[in-house]
């Protein structure tokens, strides 16, 4: 009999209008004891293959924000919200492979009204739906690394 397989994440931000070009740094952490968000990096790592469901909640402000939800350098999601001061969000279902990474990024440094203050949060999410398998022997090999494009991290376009 294996060990049942969990993996989940919460992080809010704590620095607001963050960098394009980067994955967004989501570094308070609200819950990640399986530790498969790294919030150094602001990259979440698949530790097995499965189904998987991210999501996300930012607050705006000032700025318009054009946001995205990326998988290894792929767009997945992109958000864009017009307001000067409201809210958006988005939730999908992925499949991932163990080592698959998952992150958030802003396009660019005019549309990154993503805000963090006292009394209101954006927030990025997810977790393991269920596994592809029950039987997960190659748990104990390390991770596989990505490898970042020639161009680095872009906007997809």
């Amino acid at each position: 009999m294996h060990a049942h397989i969990q993996s989940a994440f919460a992080a809010g931000l704590t620095s607001s209008y963050p960098p394009p070009n980067a994955p967004v740094i989501f570094s308070h952490i609200h819950h990640n004891i399986q530790r498969g968000y790294d919030p150094d990096f602001g990259i979440y790592t698949a530790p097995v293959n499965g189904t998987y469901v991210f999501s996300y909640h930012f607050t705006v402000h000032e700025r318009v924000l054009k946001a995205g939800l990326f998988h290894n350098f792929v767009p997945v999601i992109k958000t864009t919200d017009p307001k000067v001061l409201g809210t958006t969000s988005h939730s999908v279902v992925l499949h991932l492979v163990r080592g698959d990474k998952v992150w958030i990024q802003v396009k660019d440094s005019v549309t990154n009204g993503m805000y963090a203050g006292s009394e209101t949060s954006s927030t990025f999410s997810g977790f393991l739906l269920h596994p592809d398998r029950c039987d997960v022997p190659v748990l104990r090999g390390p991770l596989p690394h990505l490898v970042p494009p020639e161009a680095g991290y872009s906007w997809g376009d």
